[in-house]
């Protein structure tokens, strides 16, 4: 484990280690009773070590990120500022009623200390995914690919071949934005990578391609029996880089954000001075705590 320390986690007390083996932090005057039932009392070590155990992890990797983020001056954009209110429709939409009581009843007083505590760190956090992103761009377009397409999706193959060939023979594909046939839909340009969901093969056939254009042959679905008709609009991530950049991150998933993560913490030299939430990182990504 790296010796140095520029991000100490909140509510831990920093303790010397060698490799982390056995150390273990503590809270003062842990034998106080927090809670007591009859003869039998709770104390604050137990709680302390209990939700350590639980949820220290967790909570020491979002607090460090939550430092991080400051620290590479992530703003909060509009876009993302959006991105928050959507979450919320979502919420609100789900609790109904009881959404207000809800926040109360997790500590918070109100839905603007949620979002400022709670919503815009996380977003934030994306913020810096997508820093990490573009700080390594060449490795990851390399490895991603990302490129854009058109495509048309058919659950006729007849259909997909007419339209294949009406557009082979110059009928620009823009014009099925509403596929004229009963099994057509169509979804003009969007951004694709190596994670993208999609049909098998049809990826490695967008990214074979040099340079724009159609690619001439249907490509079938043989899992949900639909067919589909894509052509190629840009091959060089470079001139796209915004929608290449939100691609990765998006369908990158957990992948992309762990690995965001260990490039992240170990810029700041990131280290851990208690064993239950060292195993714990450990356990999500051994690169954490390396």
């Amino acid at each position: 484990m790296k010796k140095q320390c520029t991000i100490l986690t909140a509510c831990l007390v920093a303790v010397a280690l060698t490799g982390c083996a056995d150390a273990s932090t503590s809270i003062s005057k842990s034998d106080e009773a927090l809670v007591t039932i009859g003869d039998t009392k709770i104390t604050k070590g137990e709680v302390y070590d209990v939700a350590k155990r639980t949820y220290g992890a967790s909570f020491t990797l979002n607090e460090a990120l939550n430092v991080i983020s400051e620290k590479e001056e992530i703003k909060l954009t509009d876009e993302m500022k959006k991105s928050v209110e959507d979450q919320l429709k979502i919420l609100k939409s789900s609790a109904g009623e009881n959404f207000e009581q809800q926040l109360k009843d997790a500590g918070y007083k109100n839905e603007e200390e949620y979002k400022e505590k709670v919503l815009y760190p996380n977003t934030k956090q994306q913020g810096l995914v997508k820093k990490y992103v573009k700080n390594n761009k060449k490795s990851l377009f390399s490895s991603y690919s990302p490129r854009k397409a058109q495509k048309l999706e058919f659950t006729s193959k007849e259909d997909a071949q007419k339209a294949l060939e009406e557009i082979k023979n110059g009928k620009p594909i823009e014009e099925f934005t509403t596929v004229n046939t009963s099994s057509g839909t169509s979804q003009l340009e969007e951004t694709y990578t190596t994670k993208s969901s999609l049909p098998t093969g049809a990826f490695d056939k967008i990214k074979a391609m040099e340079k724009p254009g159609l690619i001439e042959e249907v490509i079938e679905d043989t899992t949900s029996s639909k067919y589909y008709v894509f052509k190629v609009t840009q091959v060089d991530p470079n001139k796209f880089e915004d929608d290449a950049i939100d691609a990765i991150v998006s369908t990158g998933s957990s992948e992309i954000t762990n690995a965001s993560n260990v490039y992240w913490l170990d810029k700041y030299e990131f280290n851990v001075y208690d064993k239950d939430i060292y195993d714990g990182l450990k356990a999500i990504d051994e690169k954490y705590v390396d």
